[in-house]
């Protein structure tokens, strides 16, 4: 029905919806995103988004220091930055096909970010369900792709 996947209006709202999401997900790196009953540091007990942000990466990195899902919870930002870059940058239009992979992982590391925050004893506040939300509208265009790349290739 549509040549470009870029011709099909959900493509295009799920595009705009990408935008905002990006400026979602800058908002939520001030907001507080989650509060536990010990105390963090000399300032209380709620963690701020640069915080989490900054626990995750390192999390990562240090794959034997936190159980699996928190390891998962820390690439979600970094496969949702590299799902927006190959969708933003027409240098990288060979990987598209690798774009609803990435959100999928993306999505995975979601439900993984809620069960390391349960296993941390955190309870989430609502600049996490922001944070969920706007990775979920970065994602967008990925998971639509998948459709469209599952339709492709049955035409093939």
């Amino acid at each position: 029905m549509f040549s470009e996947p870029d011709e099909d209006p959900r493509i295009l709202f799920a595009k705009r919806c990408q935008l905002l999401g990006v400026g979602l997900y800058l908002v939520t790196l001030i907001l507080p995103i989650a509060v536990t009953s010990r105390q963090i540091d000399e300032f209380g007990n709620t963690a701020y988004g640069y915080e989490c942000a900054v626990a995750a990466l390192i999390s990562m990195l240090n794959i034997s220091a936190m159980h699996f899902s928190g390891v998962l919870a820390g690439w979600v930002t970094p496969l949702v930055l590299c799902s927006l870059l190959i969708d933003r940058d027409p240098k990288l239009s060979r990987l598209t096909s690798l774009q609803p992979y990435l959100a999928a992982l993306a999505v995975s590391g979601l439900i993984a970010s809620r069960v390391a925050l349960s296993q941390a004893e955190y309870r989430p506040l609502y600049g996490y369900y922001l944070w969920v939300a706007s990775a979920l509208m970065i994602s967008l265009p990925g998971l639509l792709h998948w459709k469209h790349y599952l339709r492709q290739r049955r035409s093939a």
